[in-house]
């Protein structure tokens, strides 16, 4: 057993020695842009997942180089390719550098950021809200948009996955009173509005169709996939999108996705709430709390006048500008100093929010 442990931790040691030294010769051969803001992100002790992916990602996007600190755990990690950790992989493809850069015009310490996102606003802290599918980001399908369709339909779109397997787990979980995205479709599938499509040409067809006053549900895991370039557009032909839950938490990608090209979400109570700052009904959003509210706020979709469907929509793509793209994230850090930066962390920050309530 001892010489078994001894043997895991050697061979630990050389892979992370191999994929560390690896990668410092590697990045030596990249070039720096000039003319190039630099900020040091000290990421040491938080997770290496999507959403700091797309948090670095942020900044590459907005004229900076990215430094990280020559950590021989942490680049080992980014250089792992599995499951999850294909996101993390992909901040070294980012114009990253390895170390503390000398005149560095921003940094981010190790002591500011937290996976706590569960936390309360407390103090001078800031959560980085939940951003669009890292794809989007890294293939730079967000340029990908056409100007923006004023006319769409009336019907409401959600596209993504719907299985039970993975899709009622927030409801079982118990931290946050919402409907799971697998309850919620179960509950549309019964009404006479609802309506699925077998492939991307049905749903096209019905785009360009008369018909509409509908709720369109596409799950990916049954059903099809719309490619990540096409998505956007798919996405405005619609006036409204459901905004439905993740696997563990209220947030998902799909919302950030509709909201940046105009859509209006239908979205529960709880998770507007948790959006920083919170969707309002009727501003930036048509807010339900329960099944017959649902129901009710569907129907009323279906015909709310023009001219509150057209101020909706300039909320949604004003609110989208300030506080969910890319540059709004990096102008808000670069103007304030931030005691705490809060980035998600799905499991990890639900384990800290169960720590802090059992204290």
């Amino acid at each position: 057993m001892i010489f078994y442990k001894a043997r895991r931790r050697l061979r630990k040691w050389l892979m992370d020695n191999y994929w560390f030294y690896k990668t410092i010769i590697l990045k030596r051969f990249e070039s720096v842009p000039k003319n190039q803001k630099k900020v040091f992100i000290e990421i040491d002790h938080i997770t290496l997942n999507r959403y700091l992916y797309n948090f670095i990602k942020f900044f590459t996007l907005n004229n900076y180089t990215v430094y990280i600190p020559k950590n021989k755990r942490v680049i080992s990690v980014l250089n792992q390719k599995k499951g999850e950790f294909v996101y993390g992989s992909w901040i070294l493809k980012e114009r990253v550098r390895i170390g503390e850069p000398e005149n560095a015009d921003l940094v981010i310490g190790k002591n500011q950021l937290s996976n706590n996102y569960f936390r309360g606003k407390v103090g001078n802290s800031y959560h980085v809200p939940m951003s669009e599918y890292p794809g989007i980001y890294r293939h730079g399908f967000f340029n990908e948009v056409e100007s923006i369709q004023l006319k769409r339909k009336r019907s409401i779109f959600m596209s993504g996955n719907i299985d039970a397997a993975f899709y009622n787990n927030i409801s079982k979980a118990g931290f946050f009173e919402i409907p799971s995205r697998s309850q919620v479709a179960d509950f549309l599938k019964k009404k006479p509005y609802s309506l699925e499509f077998n492939n991307l040409l049905e749903l096209k067809s019905f785009i360009n169709e008369e018909a509409d006053y509908k709720v369109v549900l596409v799950d990916t895991s049954k059903q099809f996939r719309i490619p990540l370039k096409e998505l956007k557009n798919i996405l405005q032909k619609f006036n409204f999108y459901l905004a439905l839950p993740g696997i563990l938490i209220p947030q998902s990608h799909n919302l950030i996705e509709a909201m940046s090209v105009g859509c209006i979400p239908v979205i529960h109570r709880t998770y507007a709430e948790l959006m920083f700052p919170p969707l309002k009904n009727m501003e930036t959003a048509l807010v339900y709390d329960s099944w017959s509210e649902l129901d009710e706020i569907i129907l009323y979709s279906f015909n709310l006048e023009k001219s509150i469907l057209n101020s909706l929509r300039e909320n949604v793509l004003e609110y989208f500008s300030k506080y969910l793209s890319p540059g709004a994230v990096v102008k808000k850090i670069e103007e304030n100093d931030f005691s705490t930066i809060y980035i998600q962390a799905e499991e990890e920050s639900l384990t800290l929010l169960k720590k802090d309530i059992s204290e």
